[in-house]
C-alpha cells in the first residue's frame, strides 16, 4: 500500500484543478479525502472527481504490480464525466504516462480526441 499511495499522490497531483485534500488508499483500494479533519469516501464527490481518483488508483495498482514488467492499458472513454478542463489534464496526464506504459486509448467523442495521436 505505500507504493501504490506514492504513486496515487503522483498521479493525483497532476490534476491541478483538484481538491487539495489529502487522499488515501484503503487496504481494499477504496479511496477517501481528508477534509475538515475527517475522512470523507469517494462516493460523496461529484462523477467526474471520482473518475480521477479511480483513474489514479488503477495507474497506482499498475505501477505497484508491474514493477519490471513492460504492461499495456485499454481505456475506453474513461473522461465522459470529466469538464473540458479536467479531460484536458487528463489527456496531458495520459501523454506523460505514455512515455513508460503503451496505451490503448479509445473514445467516440471528438472533444477528447487527444492532439498528439
Amino acid at each position: 500500500l505505500p507504493k501504490m499511495q506514492e504513486a496515487f499522490d503522483g498521479y493525483f497531483n497532476m490534476f491541478e484543478t483538484c481538491i487539495r485534500n489529502m487522499c488515501f488508499v484503503g487496504k481494499n483500494l477504496d479511496i477517501s479525502a481528508e477534509q475538515a479533519g475527517k475522512l470523507r469516501a469517494i462516493s460523496s464527490y461529484s462523477s467526474g472527481l471520482r473518475d480521477i481518483m479511480e483513474f489514479c488508483i488503477r495507474l497506482s495498482l499498475i505501477e505497484a504490480l508491474f514493477t519490471d514488467k513492460t504492461v499495456f492499458v485499454i481505456m475506453d472513454d474513461p473522461f465522459v464525466n470529466l469538464d473540458d478542463v479536467n479531460t484536458s489534464l487528463a489527456l496531458s496526464v495520459l501523454e506523460k504516462i505514455s512515455a513508460k506504459i503503451q496505451i490503448v486509448y479509445m473514445t467516440c467523442s471528438k472533444s477528447r480526441i487527444p492532439e498528439k495521436v
